[in-house]
């Protein structure tokens, strides 16, 4: 048995690992464990169409919803806690912002009723941005 020399290196994650020399038939392991995870996926894709056409009218996210439903939730979660960057501004008052998302805030439907201002006219402008 010879000995192999270990290397340590950092992953995805930035976590080190230890990382060991590979034979060539290890490599072609790899390489049949990837082509057939490419296979599976895209067979997995290809189906999920197919499903996502014939129940939900080719929505792959309901469908997935539906088949995943505690992962999409999941995924749905790690979104909801993030701060969107304002893209609408009050000209009456700078503090009051709005992302673009969600109903639309009552001073905006007060002064585009009243002065028939349009959606463009809130648009923060990149001069307005340090306000």
């Amino acid at each position: 048995m010879s000995a192999a020399t270990c290397h340590n290196a950092k992953n995805n994650n930035n976590k080190v690992v230890t990382m060991v020399p590979h034979d060539q038939e290890f490599e072609e392991y790899i390489t049949q464990v990837r082509t057939l995870r490419d296979q599976m996926a895209l067979r997995f894709r290809k189906s999920l169409k197919e499903f996502a056409d014939m129940m939900f009218g080719g929505d792959t996210k309901k469908a997935l919803k539906y088949l995943f439903p505690n992962e999409y939730k999941d995924l749905a979660s790690e979104a909801k806690g993030r701060v969107l960057k304002p893209k609408y501004r009050n000209p009456e008052n700078p503090n009051e912002t709005w992302s673009g998302r969600g109903r639309v805030p009552r001073w905006m439907e007060r002064l585009m009723k009243e002065r028939g201002m349009k959606k463009e006219d809130f648009l923060i402008r990149d001069q307005d941005e340090d306000l």
